[in-house]
């Protein structure tokens, strides 16, 4: 048995594969905090949740709604929602034109003056993901 871990209350059994990943998916997510992929109560979350886990030096149990958070935030981060940008024309086939926007850059693209015409216009479509 671990004798770090016996210390601090829990047996190298008591550590469930789960707990492993959520310390994995805390430091990695901990990391980017100031990346701009999280908002301010994303980026508390995390902080704390590190604290929590460097201050134990062990994975930590976390509440299911907690690692359920956990997951979103990652999921979102690894596999982003990301749009392309498609020229819509009256009478020729359409195309992309710009890929890789987050959904604010599309909308902000599609909302400008110079995106429409008579016989075309640009609109936005997510695109199929990277990962299942």
């Amino acid at each position: 048995m671990n004798t770090k871990l016996k210390n601090r209350g829990l047996s190298s059994l008591d550590v469930t594969d789960e707990m492993r990943k959520d310390a994995v998916r805390i430091r990695f997510i901990y990391r980017r905090r100031y990346s701009g992929d999280l908002n301010k109560w994303e980026t508390d979350f995390i902080i704390n949740l590190y604290s929590i886990w460097k201050k134990n030096k062990t994975p930590i149990r976390l509440s299911e709604k907690q690692s359920d958070i956990l997951k979103k935030i990652y999921n979102r981060i690894i596999n982003p929602d990301t749009y392309s940008i498609v020229r819509y024309h009256k009478h020729r086939d359409n195309r992309v034109i710009k890929k890789g926007l987050t959904l604010e850059q599309a909308q902000a693209h599609c909302q400008r003056e110079d995106t429409h015409g008579d016989q075309w216009f640009d609109g936005y479509r997510a695109e199929k993901s990277r990962r299942n």
